[in-house]
């Protein structure tokens, strides 16, 4: 398949922000990170779900192709409670695992996870059997020294497909 024919796919991504109390300082410019990103690089067609990392994670807004409706949901993010990466990521797996076209996961996070039921490994295994890439995005301006714990996570992500 060549290069541009790919990137012409549409895609289905879920957008995990990290929304715990423990981002309170940091909300903001997590936000407009998030923004920036569905706004550059989000195309006509392509679809999206957004997922906010807190105690029990929370789908914001449903997969849909309406960036207004994802910017939205963005805007929307108040901190509040712990994290659960590992269940938001689980989550975000779920959602997308049955469908057939490209797809991903990307996370806004430090790395860190201070209330999953999911396991590190529990989430590495389901996003491996679906296929499903997973992109963490730990630097926004502002933001808090990655978690040593974004080292345990990357490799799955590059082994799934991500960079």
């Amino acid at each position: 398949m060549e290069v541009g024919k790919a990137w012409d796919q549409k895609v289905w991504l879920a957008l995990c922000g990290a929304g715990s109390a423990g981002m309170t300082s940091w909300m903001s410019d997590a936000t407009k990170a998030a923004l920036s990103f569905v706004r550059h690089t989000l195309k006509e067609g392509d679809r999206c779900t957004v997922f906010s990392v807190r105690d029990v994670p929370r789908r914001e807004v449903a997969i849909t192709a309406d960036r207004a409706l994802v910017e939205k949901a963005i805007g929307g993010i108040k901190p509040s409670g712990r994290t659960s990466l590992y269940d938001a990521i689980a989550s975000a797996t779920r959602e997308l695992r049955e469908e057939k076209v490209r797809k991903a996961i990307v996370i806004l996070s430090d790395g860190g996870d201070t209330s999953s039921v999911m396991s590190f490994q529990e989430i590495d295994r389901l996003s491996k059997e679906a296929g499903i890439p997973l992109y963490f995005i730990p630097h926004y301006s502002g933001a808090p020294s990655p978690h040593p714990e974004l080292n345990r996570i990357n490799p799955p992500s590059r082994e799934s497909g991500a960079p």
